[in-house]
C-alpha cells in the first residue's frame, strides 16, 4: 500500500511543479499515476503517445546494433535511423543488416490512437518509456531507455531467418 501512496505522491508534486515534459520528467502529461499490479510494483505513469513522439522525434546516430547477443554489430560509419511525427502516426526507421546479407530498412508504423506510452524512472539513472501498439491486429511492444545521452530502442517482435527475436538499436540524438 506504500508503494501506491507513494506513486500517487510523486505524480501530484512532480506534475504541480514540472508542467512540461521532458525525457527524464517522471509524470505523464495528463499527471496520472498508474496504479501498481502484482508482477510489477511500479509500471510508471501513462503519458500522452503524440508528445512523446514529438519530443523524440529527429534523426539518430546508431552505436550499435544488438540481435540475440550474438550478432552484434558496432557501426563502423555514420549510420542514421530517424523518429517522424505524421499525421495520426509516428514512425520509427532504423534499417538493420545482418551478417548473412541484405538490408532490411525495418519501417515500424504506431498509429496514434492505438499506442500506449508508459514512462518509469529506475534507481540506476535509468527512464524507459514502453510502447505499446498493434500491427495488423496483433500486439506490439516496444521500449525506449535514456540513460547517459544514449538511447537503447528494443523492437520484441522482430523477425529474423523466420524467428522472433529482439533487435535493440543503441542510439544517440543528433
Amino acid at each position: 500500500m506504500n508503494r501506491i501512496a507513494f506513486a500517487l505522491v510523486l505524480s501530484v508534486v512532480c506534475c504541480a511543479t514540472s508542467p512540461s515534459f521532458a525525457f527524464e520528467d517522471a509524470c505523464g502529461d495528463k499527471g496520472q499515476a498508474t496504479v501498481p499490479t502484482e508482477t510489477d510494483p511500479n509500471p510508471g505513469v501513462d503519458m500522452d503517445s503524440r508528445a512523446f513522439f514529438d519530443m523524440a522525434k529527429g534523426t539518430y546516430t546508431v552505436v550499435k546494433t544488438n540481435v540475440l547477443k550474438s550478432l552484434l554489430r558496432e557501426a563502423g560509419e555514420a549510420t542514421t535511423g530517424q523518429v517522424e511525427v505524421e499525421e495520426g502516426q509516428a514512425v520509427l526507421a532504423f534499417s538493420f543488416c545482418p551478417p548473412s546479407g541484405g538490408c532490411d530498412p525495418n519501417y515500424v508504423f504506431l498509429e496514434m490512437a492505438k499506442t500506449k506510452i508508459t514512462q518509469k524512472a529506475s534507481n540506476d539513472g535509468t527512464t524507459t518509456f514502453t510502447i505499446v501498439s498493434e500491427d495488423g491486429g496483433k500486439p506490439t511492444r516496444y521500449t525506449w531507455d535514456v540513460k547517459d545521452g544514449l538511447i537503447s530502442l528494443k523492437n520484441y517482435q522482430y523477425v529474423l531467418e523466420g524467428k522472433t527475436v529482439t533487435l535493440e538499436h543503441v542510439i544517440k540524438k543528433l
